[in-house]
């Protein structure tokens, strides 16, 4: 007979068992749908719960990750202009100017009040970049003295050329120390002028006294010689009709008729030159007849030449003329000798023209008979060559 302690033992081992083999075999749990509610308030309690923890120590360091930013820029046609950027003044050594002298009127010359002058400054060209016939002299500040507020300079000047630069100015009727700055303006609009930057002004400095005498500083009192003035002695505008007309057809008619197939002289009171330019001085059209290689020539009155007169004009084509390929002539003759010629010059349609300055004083003391004369270069094309204000300067 088993005791009774033995059988409880195993009784109590085969129960075990028996669950043992219960739990192995059970078979796996359902999957949960997690709720969100109960997600997203764990997630909260989770960021509380690190916002509370107490940071490490300073020298303790730690990765971080900077966070992605997303730009949101607007729309093209909402965006705001930003405003211009500030440039310095580059210093050009294409445009620059360099002063020679005073050709007339020098600094501290002296005039009656309301007293017409002529300023005459010679500058060089000491940039790398040719002075064109568009370019013009421009007035900058101080007294401008009745003087224009720009002027061109009518002819081209290349770099190592000088130029004398004019001014028809007139002193003010008050007594005292003027003072007019000026500079040049190239054709794009751009001002220079003398100095180590090329952008210093020039200037005309006149005194103006009832008195016709000054005092010079640190020195007695002078009286200051009257400076001669420039002025025309001859006008071959005015004095056109008083010439001889000729082409290779015969005489002419003065004035002509514009388009006269024999050539024809017509007087322009406002001339426009190539390039679109209008003038307020009067020309000389001068058409020679309508074959090629033909020429036209006007032979003016006896007129006495005095030492330092000068022959100055512009010369060139009229605007649309662009078939102008010419010869001008300042010719003359003394008496009834043969006919010379003091200077040639040729012109075609290139966007500028010709100023002419030339001395006569070769000529000084004789009766001379002065020819205008233009000579088709080539074919015959309608050449519209004009003499811009024609005149002897004295």
């Amino acid at each position: 007979m088993r005791s009774p302690r033995i059988l409880r033992g195993v009784s109590l081992l085969v129960l075990g068992g028996l669950l043992g083999a219960c739990t192995l075999v059970m078979p796996a749990a359902p999957a949960v749908t997690p709720d969100l509610n109960a997600v997203n308030t764990a997630a909260a309690a989770t960021i509380r719960a690190m916002a509370s923890q107490t940071p490490p120590p300073a020298d303790t360091a730690l990765p971080t990750e900077t966070p992605a930013v997303t730009l949101t820029l607007p729309p093209a046609d909402t965006a705001t202009p930003l405003p211009p950027t500030a440039t310095s003044t580059v210093v050009s050594t294409c445009d620059r100017a360099e002063f020679v002298t005073d050709v007339q009127v020098k600094d501290g010359d002296v005039f009656a009040p309301n007293t017409s002058f002529t300023k005459i400054w010679r500058m060089k060209n000491v940039g790398t970049c040719t002075w064109s016939s568009r370019y013009s002299l421009v007035f900058v500040s101080g007294e401008r003295m009745n003087g224009p507020e720009s002027k061109a300079l009518g002819a081209s000047v290349a770099p190592g050329q000088t130029i004398d630069l004019s001014l028809a100015l007139k002193a003010p009727a008050a007594t005292g120390t003027y003072q007019g700055y000026w500079q040049l303006r190239n054709a794009s609009g751009i001002a220079f002028g003398i100095g180590a930057d090329g952008l210093t002004p020039f200037w005309v400095t006149i005194r103006v006294s009832t008195t016709g005498s000054t005092t010079v500083a640190g020195g007695p009192t002078r009286t200051p010689t009257p400076k001669a003035v420039d002025e025309v002695v001859y006008n071959f505008v005015k004095k056109y009709c008083d010439a001889a007309w000729s082409t290779g057809s015969g005489d002419l008619p003065c004035p002509g008729t514009e388009g006269d197939e024999d050539g024809f002289i017509v007087k322009l009171s406002n001339p426009e030159l190539e390039g679109g330019r209008v003038e307020n001085e009067s020309a000389l059209w001068t058409e020679p007849e309508h074959t090629d290689g033909g020429r036209i020539s006007g032979v003016f009155p006896s007129f006495e030449v005095k030492s330092g007169d000068r022959f100055r004009a512009v010369i060139g084509c009229l605007d649309g003329a662009d078939a102008c390929d010419v010869l001008f002539k300042l010719q003359y003759k003394i008496g009834s000798g043969d006919t010379k010629t003091l200077e040639d010059w040729n012109e075609d349609y290139d966007g500028e023209f010709r100023k002419i300055d030339l001395d006569l004083s070769i000529l000084a003391g004789k009766k001379v008979k002065f020819i205008l004369t233009v000579k088709e270069a080539g074919d015959y094309d309608e050449p519209s060559a004009f003499w811009l204000s024609p005149r002897i300067m004295r």
